[in-house]
């Protein structure tokens, strides 16, 4: 189709690199030459596919742009997610380097958190026989084990695997080593909980290390120079928009006050 050379001026170029291309190959061919493998066409994107291109680009400095960031892998990706391509120590991959990292740290704690969760019905059969009234000597084989793997803790010894032992042993090993032995605590703490929330969230507080406190201070200077440009009715939309994205009544409250003293 046609080009519009204000548009797409590198559109354009392309477009006459292909056809001295084929007049070359045409020559060629005209003067007993087999030019099949030099012929080249550019591969044309159709509008739709050129606006499909185009939904994926995302603005800098954008948490959806860093988010985006994470998930790339190859050079073409980096392309088409910021529109061109950027440097790539620019403060959306620095962020977005920092949060995938953290992404990864948020698995294993939710993976640890599963762990206390299934320990705590562990725990919960074990502690039930042991301040039950049955003597020990009435132990079954499951009670045996119930206790023992509770008494285990989180992790137990690899060689001490309590469900593929009968009786005999799993009483000796009670007796022997157990019996003395009260358990960890292993409890799934609120704070665990806030730390585990704030990794899935990808929030980077704890990762100011030098590389990313300067990539932050490049964000907070590319918003202010946007605040200053915008007008005065369009700032007040902003700030009210962040005060309603506060959950924290406290952090609300915080922020008014500072914003009264500036």
């Amino acid at each position: 189709g046609e080009v519009d050379d204000e548009a797409d001026p590198y559109g354009r170029l392309l477009s006459l690199i292909e056809e001295r291309n084929h007049e070359v190959c045409e020559f060629l061919t005209m003067a007993g030459y087999d030019a099949t493998l030099l012929r080249r066409s550019v591969r044309r994107v159709t509008a739709n596919q050129t606006r499909g291109r185009a939904a994926t680009v995302t603005e800098p400095n954008t948490r959806e742009r860093q988010d985006a960031l994470t998930e790339v892998s190859t050079a073409g990706q980096f392309f088409q997610v910021t529109g061109g391509g950027g440097p790539g120590n620019s403060s959306d991959v620095l962020i977005a380097r920092a949060r995938k990292r953290i992404l990864v740290d948020s698995e294993k704690l939710q993976k640890k958190k599963e762990a206390y969760e299934t320990f705590a019905t562990i725990e919960a059969e074990g502690r039930a026989i042991l301040e039950s009234s049955k003597p020990f000597a009435q132990w079954t084989v499951p009670d045996l084990r119930a206790v023992l793997r509770w008494k285990q803790g989180l992790t137990p010894p690899s060689d001490e695997k309590v469900y593929a032992m009968n009786k005999p042993p799993l009483k000796t090993l009670y007796a022997t080593k157990y019996a003395e032995i009260d358990p960890v605590p292993m409890q799934w703490t609120d704070g665990m909980e806030v730390e585990l929330q704030r990794l899935k969230a990808g929030e980077i507080d704890l990762y100011m290390h030098t590389e990313l406190k300067r990539a932050f201070e490049r964000e907070d200077e590319y918003l202010l120079r946007k605040m200053g440009v915008i007008g005065r009715s369009r700032r007040k939309q902003v700030l009210i928009a962040l005060l309603s994205s506060l959950e924290d009544e406290e952090e609300k409250r915080d922020l008014v006050a500072e914003l009264n003293d500036a």
